[in-house]
């Protein structure tokens, strides 16, 4: 810290010259506290008095201002200036001392987290919930899999078993996990344990080998828009007799250009299908691939299966009554 005597005082000669009383708050924190009548402000501007906040005190006096320690009035010490963009130009001009802020202003506050859209309310179709962020940490997504959670967790809002508007709870997401069984060690889930899951809620179920026909193509529409039914689409690849990457995703409508998946959240088209040059495309976000980049299901090794889970017509359950189970 410099000490100047008051010749540079002199020079500021439009500068006003006063004793602030109650503006304590004004000097370096490494400072001892300092009596106010001993506290000298160089400004540019009117006084003002009554020692207001430093902010005040600096927009008062258009921001711009030194303060020097008088306790010896033969020679005052310079203490430090409040920064301001014309105060280096200014000080220059008067060959005033410059040195480091005074107050300088704090940052300002980071902006709050955005929301979690899959922690709130949902108010789209039923079923196309994003995913919450939150259940990156939940049971069978923490080992990388999960899938068969979520794909239940959709259906049952098509089905209308779940308030479509709710977003995905913890509490639910374990419920769901253990009803169908899911291997927390993997995350993964059978297909057997979710039919199992409807059945038990008095659905009926029915498993295809998916090609990606026209005519299969048009069945999910009708099934899906009209016959209150809930569809899901499983994927693997086939390596020699072992099937692999195995993963499933709810359907969430269907058109001419393919059926619509809800993948982790997001919106995929899925076209063709077993032999068929099968293609899963997530419409907005990374695309669902091995670690080097190449498709979980190559077109030539891919398996695509479709289960329906619909209500049980007057047969089915006249069958299930006569076969005495589900």
């Amino acid at each position: 810290m410099s000490t100047h005597a008051t010749t540079p005082l002199a020079q500021l000669g439009m500068l006003l010259l006063f004793a602030c009383a109650g503006c304590e708050g004004l000097q370096k924190d490494s400072e001892p506290p300092r009596e106010p009548s001993k506290m000298l402000f160089l400004t540019i501007g009117d006084p003002v008095t009554n020692g207001p906040p430093v902010g005040t005190f600096q927009d008062a006096l258009d921001g711009w201002a030194y303060m020097f320690d008088n306790a010896d009035p033969e020679s005052p010490k310079y203490l430090c200036q409040h920064d301001d963009p014309g105060t280096v130009a200014k000080a220059i001009e008067v060959d005033a001392p410059l040195a480091e802020p005074c107050a300088p202003a704090p940052p300002p506050p980071s902006p709050p987290p955005a929301p979690d859209p899959g922690s709130q309310p949902w108010t789209g179709s039923s079923g196309k919930n994003p995913f919450p962020v939150a259940a990156e940490s939940w049971v069978g997504v923490a080992a990388g899999g999960g899938c068969g959670v979520w794909s239940v967790a959709m259906c049952d809002r098509i089905l209308g078993l779940t308030d479509a508007s709710s977003a995905v709870t913890q509490p639910e997401w374990s419920a769901i996990a253990t009803k169908i069984k899911l291997d927390p060690s993997t995350g993964g889930s059978s297909w057997v344990d979710r039919a199992q899951y409807y059945r038990d809620k008095g659905y009926c179920t029915e498993h295809k080998l998916w090609t990606g026909t026209a005519e299969e193509l048009a069945e999910v529409t009708e099934r899906f828009n009209e016959g209150k039914c809930d569809v899901k689409m499983r994927f693997y690849k086939i390596v020699g007799d072992e099937a692999v990457n195995g993963h499933v995703e709810t359907v969430t409508g269907a058109t001419l250009g393919g059926v619509i998946t809800n993948s982790w959240g997001s919106e995929a088209i899925v076209n063709g299908g077993t032999g068929n040059g099968f293609s899963h495309q997530v419409v907005k976000g990374p695309q669902m691939t091995e670690s080097d980049g190449s498709p979980l299901w190559p077109a030539a090794s891919a398996e695509v299966w479709i289960d329906y889970v619909c209500p049980c017509t007057m047969f089915e359950k006249l069958g299930q009554l006569i076969l005495g189970g589900n």
